[in-house]
């Protein structure tokens, strides 16, 4: 990252922190507790967050390769490097982006994710917020996920066929399973 978007990112992240109380945080820069929900349904995606994922895939091409994103009250952030690397092992995951469970911090794999249409883009910033508020529901963030995209005007093919196109590097019985679910859901 530059010192010009080191300085642009400090300065927007204590603006936030003094405009934005930390009770109405919706994915922390600090800790803070996962809600407790029955499933993704129940989870409301706020205003400020769908503003905050058109910004940030409208311009995550023209990022630099390390970096942090963050919104301009500092209540979300997006962490970019070239490769995600998993946190024990320190080798490279297949997977193009994740969400910090523990501090709900997103990570996008820059050069994983650089050919990939702003659909999908949107569609993951969407995604990793629901994940980081039911961790164990990929399935309901996956459905919930598209069809916000779907709302915000993406294409319900396009975001399935990127789908698949993700889950070929790592067919799982899992992903297929996600896979299959989406099918029948989007229909």
């Amino acid at each position: 990252m530059n010192r010009r978007g080191f300085l642009r990112n400090t300065i927007f992240g204590f603006i936030g922190a003094v405009l934005c109380p930390k009770n109405i945080f919706s994915t922390p820069i600090v800790n803070e507790n996962n809600e407790s929900v029955n499933n993704s349904d129940n989870i409301k995606i706020p205003k400020d967050l769908i503003k905050f994922a058109k910004d940030f895939s409208g311009n995550f091409k023209r990022l630099s390769n390390n970096g942090v994103y963050g919104s301009h009250c500092g209540k979300y952030q997006i962490k970019y490097v070239d490769y995600l690397r998993d946190t024990h092992s320190g080798q490279i995951m297949t997977t193009p982006y994740r969400v910090s469970n523990s501090t709900g911090i997103m990570e996008f794999s820059k050069l994983k994710m650089v050919d990939m249409p702003q659909s999908i883009i949107f569609n993951a910033v969407i995604w990793c917020y629901i994940v980081y508020k039911k961790p164990s529901d990929y399935i309901g963030a996956d459905i919930k996920s598209i069809k916000c995209s779907v709302e915000n005007g993406f294409s319900k093919k396009e975001l399935f066929n990127q789908y698949c196109g993700i889950f070929k590097e790592n067919l799982t019985e899992f992903n297929m399973d996600r896979i299959k679910q989406l099918s029948e859901n989007l229909k």
